[in-house]
C-alpha cells in the first residue's frame, strides 16, 4: 500500500505529511515481512506524524530504519538523514533514493 505513494511527492511539499505517513506505512510493511522471514525484530523508530519542528530528529530517526532494513535485507543505501527543502531538484533526489531503497528491500523480501 505505502510504496506506490512513495514514487513521488508534491512540488510544492503541500502533500509531505501524506508521503511521511506511507512511508511509515511501508516501513512497517517491510519490518513484518523481515520479522516473518527471518526471525528478526529490529527496533520500531518513532518517525510519524511528520512535524516541521521536528524534522531533524525524524529524519535520523528514519535513516536508523533504513540502515537496520538495509544491513538486514543486504542491500546498500543512501544518506536520508537530511533533505534541503529550498532545493527541489534536492527534495526530488531525495525521493527518489528513498524510493529505489524501499523497492529493492521489497523486491529481496518478495514483496514487490
Amino acid at each position: 500500500m505505502g510504496l506506490v505513494n512513495l514514487s513521488a511527492v508534491d512540488p510544492e511539499l503541500r502533500q509531505w505529511t501524506d508521503f511521511w505517513f506511507n512511508n511509515w506505512i511501508d516501513h512497517q510493511e517491510i519490518q513484518q515481512a523481515i520479522q516473518k522471514q527471518t526471525g528478526i525484530n529490529f527496533t520500531v523508530y518513532l518517525i510519524d506524524p511528520w512535524v516541521e519542528s521536528s524534522s531533524n530528529g525524524i529524519l535520523k530517526r528514519h535513516q536508523f530504519y533504513h540502515n537496520d532494513m538495509n544491513s538486514i535485507v543486504g542491500i546498500n543505501g543512501e544518506d536520508l538523514s537530511e533533505i534541503n527543502f529550498e532545493d527541489q531538484n534536492a527534495v526530488q533526489a531525495w525521493v527518489y533514493q528513498h524510493y529505489q531503497e524501499h523497492l529493492a528491500a521489497r523486491q529481496v523480501l518478495g514483496l514487490a
